[in-house]
């Protein structure tokens, strides 16, 4: 009877001592057949409206790629919080990831409270893509350049507004940065979104606005708005002689606004791979750029470790901005 015992709790033991084995075998083989079944992108905007028209393209070509269908889920609310938490809560498997942005994993933890941690709950994937912004003024304004638009700002001593789609915006944040840098008050107008600003803006009730080129560009062909030069790090195809902030002197007021994947904190690194190559890919290919571009959109397709980078950088360098500017969440 002893050795029977002593023999069954050596089984028992080796029964235990397989478990995490089989376990990570069992990881291994998720890993190695990944995607199995379809993958969800959790877009945190109406559909159609903001990100929603490129991350749709890239996803097409991206189910073609992983050989699975990729599911655009719309779920907007709360500047981003909404597709956010349908993400945290998530199983850590690649199969449900969000499309954050400067904002959802940036700039809204310095301007509410936010129910998640943007580094901590969160694998960066790769940034797919960026919306370049326009500083634009009336076609009536007397502002040709950004040097002329300085002089106006600085002789018109605080009689002199820009508008933005709401208070905490890349665009509200974009204006600060330029007010900073030229040291002269400038007043702020926010809105309830780009669609209402710019109007008032064409009109001349507001003197100049940062705006991506997909809300103004219409604006722009039609000589309704001037612009003066792109908030971004290099020109915009469309507007090849026009300037960025840094040619014209401002090197400080730049801001990509950029748009790219994540996965819910503890997804393997060897998916979060497969994710970055599939949609890196799909992002990259010729025809994909092509109906990008017309979305006003720029390619980056970074590696996760370059993503996790500029996520550091922009959170450290646009909440030194919203602290310095005294920006207030709403």
């Amino acid at each position: 009877m002893a050795g029977l015992t002593k023999r069954m709790s050596l089984s028992i033991r080796m029964l235990l001592l397989s478990i995490p084995m089989a376990a990570g075998l069992g990881e291994a083989a998720a890993q190695e057949t990944f995607p199995s079944r379809p993958i969800t992108v959790i877009v945190p905007y109406p559909a159609g409206g903001g990100a929603d028209p490129p991350m749709r393209i890239i996803a097409e070509k991206a189910a073609t790629i992983f050989g699975r269908p990729v599911i655009v889920d719309n779920r907007a609310g709360g500047n981003g919080v909404v597709g956010a938490m349908a993400v945290k809560g998530s199983a850590p498997d690649g199969y449900t990831i969000f499309m954050g942005h400067v904002g959802t994993h940036g700039t809204n933890q310095f301007l509410m409270k936010l129910p998640y941690d943007p580094i901590k709950d969160f694998v960066p994937i790769t940034a797919l893509f960026t919306f370049p912004t326009v500083l634009v003024v009336p076609e009536a304004s007397k502002a040709k350049s950004v040097a002329e638009l300085a002089a106006l700002i600085k002789a018109k001593s605080g009689d002199f507004s820009f508008a933005s789609p709401g208070v905490g915006s890349g665009n509200h944040i974009m204006g600060e940065m330029f007010r900073l840098a030229l040291k002269s008050p400038i007043l702020h107008v926010p809105y309830r979104g780009v669609a209402q600003a710019v109007p008032d803006l064409v009109a001349g009730r507001t003197d100049m606005m940062f705006v991506s080129y997909i809300a103004a560009g219409s604006q722009i062909e039609a000589k309704t708005l001037r612009p003066l030069a792109v908030a971004g790090t290099q020109r915009l195809p469309a507007l090849p002689n026009t300037p960025t902030m840094a040619e014209a002197g401002f090197p400080t007021v730049a801001m990509d606004v950029w748009f790219g994947l994540l996965a819910p904190d503890g997804t393997p690194p060897g998916i979060v791979n497969k994710l970055w190559e599939g949609f890196a890919k799909a992002a990259q290919d010729p025809e994909v750029k092509k109906a990008i571009s017309k979305q006003g959109a720029q390619i980056v397709a970074n590696s996760p470790a370059e993503f996790k980078s500029l996520i550091a950088k922009d959170t450290e360098r646009l909440g030194a901005v919203i602290r310095e500017a005294g920006i207030k969440g709403e």
